[in-house]
């Protein structure tokens, strides 16, 4: 009997630990199925950028300017028609890539034909030209001559109204060079327009 009565406080002894845990915890449920993960939709793809333009070159740099004096020579040839030969020369001395200018005018006698035109009473008309110069040294050694001219020829029966020439040429130093050739309509005469520029030593 006394052996029976200590087996059973053995069990009560190793059983109220068990009960005790199994009070203290929840039973664990079982979770819901969660949702499968929704696939992700690529959103509008961005432009690429433009591709980086390449850098332009850079100019040249002029030559230095030289502190030289340069002589540039215009000479006006008309030749032609009735009248006799006319050369006409206007020079200017200036540095290099610097402007000059020039301005010549007069009088000279009417050629028109008979009867004389009334609107014209007087028997002398104005003749002039008028040139704006600037000569470049080029690192070559030729000399660009930028020339801007307005010439009215005493012969030409236009009244008032010049012939305007524009011409850049590359030049050698002390060569003359033809740039222009032209005829007048009211006398027929040819007009040569010869320039020079030298530098001066």
């Amino acid at each position: 009997m006394k052996a029976l009565f200590q087996t059973l406080i053995v069990a009560a002894v190793l059983v109220s630990p068990l009960a005790a845990q199994g009070r203290g915890q929840n039973p664990t449920l079982p979770k819901p199925n969660s949702p499968l993960p929704l696939p992700e939709i690529p959103g509008p793809t961005a432009p690429k950028p433009a591709p980086a333009a390449a850098p332009k070159p850079a100019a040249p740099a002029e030559p230095p300017r030289q502190l030289v004096n340069i002589r540039v020579d215009l000479v006006i040839i008309e030749e032609g028609g009735t009248a006799a030969p006319v050369r006409k020369t206007a020079s200017v001395i200036t540095s290099d890539r610097r402007p000059a200018a020039v301005r010549s005018q007069g009088e000279a006698e009417r050629t028109e034909p008979k009867p004389v035109d009334p609107r014209f009473p007087n028997p002398r008309r104005p003749t002039y030209m008028k040139a704006d110069i600037e000569p470049y040294i080029e690192r070559n050694g030729l000399i660009r001559t930028q020339v801007v001219m307005e010439y009215l020829s005493p012969t030409s029966q236009q009244e008032g109204h010049g012939t305007t020439l524009r011409f850049d040429p590359l030049l050698e130093s002390g060569k003359p060079l033809r740039v222009s050739e032209s005829t007048d309509p009211t006398s027929n005469r040819k007009v040569i327009v010869e320039v020079t520029a030298t530098i001066l030593k």
